[in-house]
């Protein structure tokens, strides 16, 4: 444990923030202005793609908070309002900064703040009080919300009480970053597959809590089951959501829908037993095939073998064909893109990117549904499916 205050509580969450990989999240009841609040999480959390960031606030009270930021917030991830909420906790992977600050520059430069830094062991506790406040309190922001968020980006207000207008700067911010970064068309679309990633994890969690048939398999694996079970099977009930519409619907109908068709789920696997072991084979093969230490020796029938085994090469009888006959995917270009995506540098985002640039006819549900093939525990599939069934349930895909 080590106590922060002054301009090292701002410089230990900006740090925190640099060289977390996998999650940010945000208890806050007071939210500042945009310009401000991105240089103590900094720039880092924006255009990776695996990465969790959830905010909990109390929009109870709106004034207390810059509508405009929480634009910006619900465009990389999520957020959602918990009335009554007062504290301040800060949880960057599995350490968590506990303070009586606020996310606001007032907080951080003019008020004479202090907060405790936990190791791993120490804020285990309390990663899973907040991770209870989230899923069982916390009310999600509707698309109503958000779409008033989004005429408040350039708002300049903020209560009086809270912006410190009277009190004396004692220390800096850390440095703010460009904000072009938050505008740029790659980090725009490196966010929209974060937020498609953290909105199945939510709905992943759900499911868990309703059922796990498969305890033996990856949680993804199986949810991704369910959701094509949702496209193809028991009235096909996503299947009119693969084109760009959302069902809206209250997180109250989402439990209510998902508590069914999990029901539903369970008895047609009674009557398929086999769906299990043939979405694990495909798993093992991908796995076995594209291991680091055997991914050049890929031959050509091993290269149609991992088509095979992805959703997006099957779906028509072209994907495939069109991918094999191209002269732009020579054997060796195959073998350097695929290892680009699953062992390259970068963020995801980037090695995705560089896959599909390297390959003709490897779009991105191909790149995606192969990341997700052999890291089952870390990526999901994605693709019609998947979309489909996320905007059933009111997640945007």
């Amino acid at each position: 444990m080590k106590t922060l205050h002054g301009f090292s509580l701002g410089k230990e969450l900006r740090a925190l923030s640099d060289a977390a990989r996998e999650r940010c999240w945000i208890v806050s009841p007071y939210i500042g202005k945009w310009p401000a609040v991105t240089a103590l999480p900094g720039d880092s959390w924006w255009g990776r793609a695996a990465f969790d960031l959830r905010v909990i606030t109390d929009l109870s009270e709106p004034s207390n908070v810059s509508l405009g930021t929480l634009s910006w917030l619900c465009e990389r991830g999520q957020v959602r309002s918990l009335p009554g909420v007062h504290a301040k906790i800060y949880i960057l992977d599995d350490k968590a900064l506990v303070t009586s600050a606020n996310l606001t520059e007032t907080a951080f430069t003019k008020r004479r703040e202090i907060g405790m830094l936990l190791s791993p062991q120490e804020a285990a506790d309390t990663i899973s009080t907040v991770a209870g406040w989230w899923r069982d309190h916390a009310q999600p922001v509707t698309n109503a919300d958000r779409k008033e968020f989004e005429s408040y980006r350039k708002y300049s207000g903020f209560p009086e009480t809270e912006s410190g207008a009277n009190l004396k700067p004692l220390w800096d911010l850390p440095p703010k970053p460009d904000p072009k970064l938050f505008t740029n068309k790659e980090t725009a679309a490196a966010s929209l597959y974060g937020q498609f990633l953290q909105h199945y994890r939510e709905l992943a969690e759900t499911y868990e809590s309703e059922q796990r048939l498969w305890k033996d398999a990856p949680l993804y694996l199986e949810v991704d089951a369910f959701l094509n079970f949702l496209y193809h099977e028991e009235g096909r009930p996503s299947e009119p959501f693969r084109g760009a519409s959302v069902r809206h619907i209250t997180a109250g109908e989402r439990d209510k829908d998902l508590r069914h068709y999990a029901r539903a789920f369970a008895a047609w696997l009674k009557s398929n037993p086999g769906e299990k072991a043939w979405r694990m084979e495909r798993l093992e093969t991908v796995k076995h095939l594209l291991a680091k230490d055997r991914i050049e020796e890929l031959d050509r029938t091993g290269v149609v073998a991992v088509l095979d085994c992805i959703h997006a090469m099957g779906a028509l009888p072209w994907p495939k064909a069109q991918f094999l006959d191209s002269p732009q995917n020579k054997l060796g270009v195959i073998r350097r893109a695929w290892k680009e995506l699953l062992f390259g540098n970068g963020n995801e985002d980037e090695r995705i990117q560089r896959c599909q640039d390297l390959l003709y006819n490897f779009g991105p549900s191909s790149t995606q549904e192969l990341l997700g093939c052999f890291y089952p525990e870390k990526y999901p599939l994605k693709n019609t499916n998947t979309d489909a069934g996320l905007r059933f349930f009111g997640y945007s895909a």
